[in-house]
């Protein structure tokens, strides 16, 4: 994974650099470049002929499939009881402003 600390995060880098500078020379760019970087997940980094040997999946075909697995697989953390009772209050406040504003109980044309 990628380390998340105040120097990784380099938000004095960022505001040093500006909104039209780069960060090639930075030093702090330097120090990090090979072990802080992402790739997702989703993406095919092959190259065309091992993509044409593997099916040419489209990126959109990597989707579709991911949406399949997680919708399939996916076990959602169970709410604590006091996040559901706040989050029923909720909804009756909600439902009781509904019902009771006048903007959406007016008639067209009032």
């Amino acid at each position: 994974g990628i380390e998340v600390n105040d120097d990784t995060l380099a938000v004095e880098v960022i505001h040093d650099v500006g909104p039209n500078g780069h960060y090639l020379r930075q030093p702090h760019t330097r120090r990090y470049y090979k072990t802080e970087f992402w790739y997702p997940k989703l993406c095919d980094r092959r190259n065309y002929e091992e993509w044409e040997m593997m099916g040419k999946q489209s990126f959109k075909d990597r989707v579709v499939a991911r949406v399949h697995d997680i919708l399939a697989t996916h076990q959602p953390s169970p709410i604590k009881p006091e996040t559901e009772k706040v989050i029923q209050q909720v909804i009756e406040e909600a439902e009781a402003r509904v019902q009771t504003d006048e903007w959406i109980n007016r008639k067209p044309n009032d």
